[in-house]
């Protein structure tokens, strides 16, 4: 028997530069769940503080993950953003495979 079945795959690129002031806070991870749902999240942390530098791919990571199982908008809700010491912006985005785009 023939498996008709389609693949895909995403290609995921990010771009960034070093800042001028010092490390940067920002992050892109992705995620693949076991049923090819892919979500992608950005964090963009404010400053430059060690803290936060290192913070932000945790973020980033928990959001990607949570944006492939459970939608973009608990992704980006995942991102604690009201602590002054790592707010800043971030996204989340989901793909299901098989949805119209």
């Amino acid at each position: 028997m023939k498996n008709n079945r389609s693949t895909s795959a995403a290609m995921v690129a990010t771009a960034s530069r070093q800042g001028t002031q010092g490390p940067i806070a920002d992050a892109v991870r992705h995620y693949v769940a076991a049923d090819h749902t892919t979500a992608v999240a950005v964090v963009d942390g404010a400053g430059h503080e060690a803290d936060v530098v290192a913070i932000a791919p945790v973020l980033a990571e928990v959001a990607a993950r949570n944006a492939a199982q459970h939608g973009a908008v608990r992704g980006v809700r995942s991102c604690p953003g009201s602590r002054p010491r790592t707010a800043g912006a971030s996204f989340s985005a989901k793909i299901t495979p098989g949805c119209p785009g």
